[in-house]
């Protein structure tokens, strides 16, 4: 009976020390507390971090926790080493096994990248790296620095900065950086433990991790001059990041999206255009959109089923697309009537439902109406005229009205008009000759106008940094339309009075002009270009109704100082 109450003990306490073992055996996330946001760290490195006369063909560094395996593609050793090192994970142990031959008194630098982080949380060791030496020393430069992005001066985050030692001029379009670091939230890095010598430095916004500047998304800067490394004082750059358009226009898109449309989107901003087509027997419409990259045409063959579409952008690039087109019932247009040139109906959704339910616009004192119609308009009646109808009484005859020059697609109507008024438009039919030759029906629009007091001033100063410079300061409303634009030439101080702007945000947007184009350029890394500078003014401007706001815009310090007065 002992021995067997002491037998049954033992496969208790068996039992228990397996479940024991088993529990510290398997790693699990900690129940509630406090979320885990740490990185890991290093508790020990055989041999050491930043050992010299190094001679080891393996590397162990033990961490706090443990990591994720996820293939340490991104993990780098500089100078490079063939054939490259294999990483595995054990534990919380890193292995780094060398399988080349090391050159001799050489510091090596792994760069993990963001390839080490913790199993749990996934929380990145950002640009954790370990340092050797196979001679008896380690190389001491560095250097250090700040990117931005130059469309918009803000902190670029997520950067690889690259020091190149080559006779290739351009080396981040192929080559593999010899020394890098990856920019913080604040666009900062440093790069230590570089040896003493001459480098280029270039920076890409790596989006398929490889360490090269090869996809068309990925931003990309330089540093005008080659670095030179030389001195006991540590290096500091400012670096701009880019997004450089192709030189040469290539299709990315094309639809035809109703009869008689075609929508061709570019990779890069199209100045010049020309198109021709059998489908254009009649005339045709085409213009680019707000983003420049974007060609819509508008043509008045809407009964051809298939077709081609000769095409020559930028006068360097010259495409044939080869359409199967929309197309329209034989004679439902000018017999049927139900594609009659019309405006279109402004729509809101309401409150509570997905359906969308028309409005009764209403439009601003100050600004001529803006109405968008179905399709471009090629000619105007000169033997009629748009009505307007106050509070439903008195009819007053306008003849201020007009297309827009780029797409004819958008008509205003300008009046002298009183604030909280029930107006009536009425556009007599024939008065308007579409792309596809057809005239309107008589179309009616009801809109009020709003009160005066939901209107302010902005009194604008403006002071230039330096003298001989040229300047380009535009004042964009909350939905980025321009609402005024100056071209700064050699002017110390610049006022103006902004008057009857609607209320709400605006915003200042600044770049020096050096190819006085009027327009923010970008770089271009084969010609060496850089991006136009930005000169940064991230405050946003609150116009009340009804006050004034004085705003001084100084181009050297970037500060501004706005007062509201009533």
């Amino acid at each position: 009976m002992f021995h067997q109450k002491k037998s049954i003990l033992s496969l208790f306490r068996l039992a228990l020390g397996g479940a024991i073992l088993w529990g510290c055996a398997t790693e699990s996330a900690p129940l509630g507390g406090k979320e885990d946001t740490e990185a890991p760290k290093v508790k020990a490195a055989n041999p050491p971090d930043k050992s010299v006369n190094f001679t080891s063909k393996q590397i162990e560094i033990r961490f706090n926790e443990y990591l994720q395996n996820n293939g340490f593609t991104q993990t780098v050793i500089s100078p490079a080493v063939e054939p490259k090192p294999e990483i595995k994970l054990n534990g919380k142990s890193l292995f780094v096994k060398l399988k080349g031959s090391l050159q001799p008194n050489t510091t090596y630098t792994i760069n993990f990248v963001d390839d080490v982080k913790d199993l749990n949380a996934g929380n990145v060791f950002q640009n954790f790296t370990y340092v050797f030496s196979t001679g008896s020393y380690i190389d001491s430069q560095s250097i250090s620095g700040k990117v931005k992005t130059a469309h918009d001066d803000t902190d670029a985050d997520g950067v690889i900065v690259g020091l190149y030692q080559t006779d290739n001029l351009l080396p981040v379009l192929s080559e593999r950086p010899k020394y890098f670091a990856k920019t913080n939230k604040a666009g900062m890095f440093t790069i230590n433990n570089v040896k003493p010598g001459e480098y280029a430095v270039f920076a890409v916004k790596d989006q398929n991790g490889n360490l090269v500047y090869d996809q068309p998304n990925e931003l990309v800067g330089f540093l005008d001059t080659l670095l030179q490394l030389t001195d006991t004082f540590p290096q500091f750059v400012n670096l701009l990041v880019f997004n450089q358009h192709p030189n040469k226009p290539k299709i990315l898109t094309y639809k035809n999206s109703e009869p008689g449309k075609l929508t061709i989107k570019y990779n890069t901003a199209i100045s010049k255009f020309r198109a021709d087509s059998k489908l254009f027997f009649n005339g045709f419409q085409a213009w680019n959109s707000n983003e420049k990259d974007s060609i819509t045409i508008w043509f008045s063959d809407y009964y051809t089923k298939f077709d081609s579409v000769f095409l020559c952008a930028n006068d360097t690039t010259f495409d044939t697309l080869r359409l199967e087109l929309k197309t329209l019932i034989k004679d439902s247009v000018l017999q049927q009537k139900k594609h009659k040139l019309s405006i279109h109906n402004q729509q809101v959704k309401s409150l509570g439902s997905d359906k969308s339910v028309a409005t009764l616009p209403q439009l601003t004192l100050y600004e001529p109406l803006k109405f968008n119609l179905s399709r471009p308009v090629l000619s105007i009646s000169d033997s009629k005229t748009i009505q307007i109808t106050v509070d439903s009484s008195q009819d007053i005859t306008t003849k201020k009205f007009w297309l827009d020059k780029t797409t004819k697609q958008t008509l205003y109507v300008d009046f002298e008009r009183k604030p909280n008024t029930l107006y009536k438009l009425i556009i007599p039919d024939s008065l308007l000759r579409d792309v596809w030759g057809i005239y309107n029906d008589k179309m009616e629009q009801r809109f009020t106008t709003n009160s005066s007091e939901n209107y302010g001033n902005i009194k604008l100063t403006i002071k230039t940094a330096e003298q001989g410079k040229k300047y380009v300061l535009k004042i964009l409303n909350s939905a980025d339309v321009e609402v005024a634009v100056y071209y700064l030439d050699n002017v110390k101080e610049k006022t103006d009075v902004l008057k009857n702007l609607p209320e709400g945000n605006y915003k200042a947007v600044v770049f020096e002009d050096t190819n006085e184009n009027g327009e923010w350029d970008t770089g271009n890394l084969s010609q060496r270009k850089q991006p136009e500078k930005v000169i940064p003014f991230k405050d946003t401007y609150t116009l009340k109704g009804g006050w004034d706001l004085d705003l001084e815009l100084n181009l050297q310090q970037t500060e501004t100082k706005p007062k509201v007065q009533k």
